[in-house]
Formats: structure tokens, sequence, C-alpha cells
């Protein structure tokens, strides 16, 4: 791994305890949280047991109690509640989740109809086929967890206010539904899942920085105190076609996305450079490749969030259903399917890294802190980090001052 900054603490318990003076050393004078986060990977040990049991041709009634061990595992319960019957798009079931692993007993690996499993079956069968790989990448995260974990957190926290702790549970298992996400489940606690499905690389490599970079990046979605301005803005009590609303909806995944991906997977930009000059910028090479394109438009980008922004401040009739239809098609992951190219990364990720990344670099950390506390603050502290930076043709970017100044006082 390149640098320091995983080595730097190695722990022999899984769950850790971080001191956070030594965290964040530039706040060591005052009180700063407390970050414990656990690790559970007993489901993906679990689910290696389970595919072995199927290759050394053991009987139907062992697998059976085999899948039915493994999906009881409290990993599965929370994957479960994720993505199935309450999600919106594609949910799967723990029990059409059990018949696609038994199928792969026969010779025809069935999917059952459901879109989920048919975009996983590839790197299932992949798995089962390449079985003693997978394994070995369980073992080594096993071994290797806590480090991770601690070198994790401290990046995280190194970008998050002095009085937030991270309180999480850290999943390894191969997944029902996606390749990692982060998620408040209903028994009120924060789980980060990693899908081992999706570790390693075409060529079955598996890049533990890239793995320790994006670790970092959810950790850091878990603690972002954005929910603070919303609840002090009472946002459930707000009605749908809200103004303040609607700038919430839009902006909030803009600073969330952008802080983890500039500070945590280390991107680089238009107007800054990646955050750790020597460290890799973490992500695949379609996101690379979407992340150039970006950059190569920005202009057109931010051209966008005016327009946004104006349509939000100044619309004398405001549509919620024309704003959320105009959102999806340009501003998340849909946008690729409208303008038929494949986006691994959306421009919420991009535009949020690219404004943060310039905020932060000319006006300081604490600037970062006052927007995560109410992001109304961005296009103000955009325009003054640009008119202090002034990059080539600054002037074409900057928000109008009376619609910043709009944004701001919107109630």
């Amino acid at each position: 791994m390149k640098g320091n900054r995983l080595t730097a603490i190695k722990l022999k318990v899984a769950t850790y305890h971080l001191l956070a003076a030594f965290l964040l050393p530039a706040f060591a004078a005052g009180q700063i949280a407390e970050s414990r986060v656990t690790f559970d990977i007993s489901a993906a040990e679990a689910f290696i047991g389970t595919f072995e049991a199927m290759q050394q041709g053991k009987s139907e009634k062992q697998v059976d109690s085999l899948i039915d061990g493994m999906l009881a595992l409290h990993a599965y319960a929370v994957s479960a509640e994720r993505f199935g019957a309450k999600n919106q798009i594609s949910p799967v079931s723990l029990e059409e989740y059990k018949r696609f692993l038994k199928s792969f007993i026969s010779d025809s690996v069935d999917v059952q109809g459901n879109t989920r499993l048919g975009m996983l079956k590839s790197r299932y069968v992949d798995t089962y086929s390449n079985l003693p790989d997978y394994k070995k990448l369980v073992n080594q995260l096993k071994a290797q967890l806590n480090e991770y974990i601690s070198g994790a957190v401290q990046l995280a926290t190194e970008w998050l206010p002095k009085n937030v702790g991270l309180n999480a549970e850290v999943l390894v298992m191969f997944d029902i539904g996606g390749a990692a996400w982060a998620y408040k489940a209903s028994d009120g606690k924060d789980y980060i899942m990693y899908s081992v499905l999706f570790l390693m690389d075409d060529s079955r490599n598996f890049d533990s920085d890239m793995f320790f970079k994006n670790l970092a990046h959810e950790l850091h979605h878990v603690g972002i105190p954005l929910n603070s301005f919303a609840n002090e803005v009472g946002y459930d009590s707000l009605p749908p076609n809200d103004r303040l609303k609607l700038y919430i909806d839009f902006m909030y995944d803009i600073v969330k996305e952008g802080m983890a991906q500039k500070f945590c997977s280390n991107a680089p930009g238009k107007f800054t450079p990646k955050p750790y000059p020597n460290e890799i910028y973490a992500a695949i090479p379609k996101g690379v490749e979407n992340w150039n394109y970006f950059i190569s438009d920005f202009q057109a980008i931010n051209d966008s969030v005016k327009s946004f922004l104006n349509f939000i401040a100044y619309s004398d009739s405001v549509d919620a259903g024309q704003f959320y239809n105009r959102f999806v098609r340009y501003w998340t992951w849909k946008a690729g399917e409208v303008e038929k190219k494949e986006f691994a990364l959306d421009r919420r990720y991009y535009y949020g890294a690219e404004v943060l990344g310039l905020v932060y670099t000319t006006l300081g950390k604490e600037a970062l802190f006052e927007i995560m506390y109410d992001y109304r603050k961005l296009p103000s502290y955009f325009n003054l980090a640009l008119k202090k930076a002034k990059p080539e043709g600054y002037e074409s970017f900057l928000f109008d001052d009376r619609l910043a100044d709009s944004v701001l006082h919107l109630k």
C-alpha cells in the first residue's frame, strides 16, 4: 500500500476505540468525540463454506441447513431490510436468494427473472468457478480488517468536525444487493457493507489501498452531520414544493458525496489536485473516465447548478414534480441512460468534490464544516473561493450575488 496512512495504527481486537486526540491533533485542546467501529465477516465465511459444501457433493439437506444458517446471520437480516420488499428498485427476497444459490448445484443457474440477481449472476458464477481465490481474499480481509478500519477512521475523521464521532458496523459478505453501501437500519444502527463479489478486479487482484479509501469514504457518510441542518429547519414538515426543501434535496448529496469523494477517495479536480498527491484516486477505471469527462465539462455542469438554483429561488410557481424529473435525468446515474453514456459515478460526486475542494484550499477546513451545518452557504463560499483563487475564467463560474444571497436566506 502506498503511503503510511493505513499502517500507522495496528489493533489486535475486532472492536476498536480510537482516541480522538490521535485522530485530530489540531483540536487536541478541545473535547473530541470518540469513534467506535466494529466489523462482522462471519457471513462471508459462511458463504464460502456453503459453496464448498456444494462442490464437495454434500446432500441437499446439508446444503439447505448451511444456507439457512448463513441467512439467519445478522448481516443478511440487514441486507434483506435494505434490498427486500421495501426496496423500490429491483427488490430481492432471501427466499429468492436461497433458490438462486441452490441452483448452483445444477448446471443451470436460475435468477428467477429477478433483475438484481440477473445483474449479479456473472459475479456469483465467477465466485463458484474460482472459489479458492475468493476464500483467500476473505481470509486476508479477516486478518487485516482491524488495520483497514483504524486507518479508514483516521482518514474519515480528518474531514469531520471535532465533535463528530463514528459509530458503525462494517459487514463483509456476499451481498444480495450492491457492491458497497451505508445504511441506517431499523435498529437505529449505521451499517457499511462491502460485497466480496466486487472486491477483486478483472484479473482477480485485490487493491487494498482502494478498499481502505472506499471504506473511509463510506465512514465519512456515516459521520457527516448534514441532518443537523435538515432537523433545524424542520425538513420533515416542509411541503413538497417548498423552496428550502427542494434546495436541501438538491444539495444534500452534492455535499455528502463531494466531501467523501474529494477528501477520502482522493479525487483530483479542475481547480485543485488530489489532497494526497502521492496516493491513488480510489475509483474504478470507468469512474476515472467519467471523472475526466466531468472535469472537461465543468462549465456546463456549473451552469446547470445556476439554472436549478434560479428555478428554486425565483420560479413563480415551483413544480416539485418538474424539479425532480430534471434532477434525476441530469444529476443522478440515470443521466447515463438519458445521454447514452455509462456513468459509474454521477455529477453530484464530481461537482461537490470540485467546489468543496476549492473552498478548502482557499478558505480552510472550518469553512467546510460551516457548509456541513448549513449548506445554504455553499454558493456564497464558492464565490469567495473563486475570487480568492482567481482560476482562469473564474468570472463565468461565479454565482450571481443576488442568487447566492437568496439561497443563503431560504426559509
